[in-house]
């Protein structure tokens, strides 16, 4: 459950495009919108399936199925390029995930 205003809104785990980081808080994104709840990336990852949810850099998670490509550049850094044209910086820390992602 996200707070949305003066409501609360259901947001299935598998709806969410990627997660950010804010301090002690988490922006989740759903296509064009976003909710903001308070809790830390390391506490939520932990309760998300690592079939579906990779940890990219130190402050992002994406949803491996909103995934449209992965791109480098010429010093050989990695991007993730989201279904909505988003992109997201691969931290070299998190490279091994990319496995996850080239192999299931």
């Amino acid at each position: 459950m996200v707070k949305l205003g003066k409501e609360f809104i259901v947001l299935k785990l598998e709806e969410i495009d990627w997660i950010e980081s804010e301090r002690n808080y988490l922006r989740l994104y759903k296509g064009e919108s976003s909710f903001l709840i308070r809790n830390t990336l390391t506490n939520f990852e932990k309760k998300l399936d690592p079939y579906t949810f990779i940890r990219v850099n130190r402050s992002t998670i994406v949803n491996i199925d909103r995934i449209r490509k992965i791109e480098s550049d010429v010093n050989y850094n990695y991007f993730v390029i989201m279904n909505n044209d988003v992109s997201v910086a691969w931290g070299k820390k998190f490279r091994n995930n990319l496995k996850k992602v080239l192999y299931n």
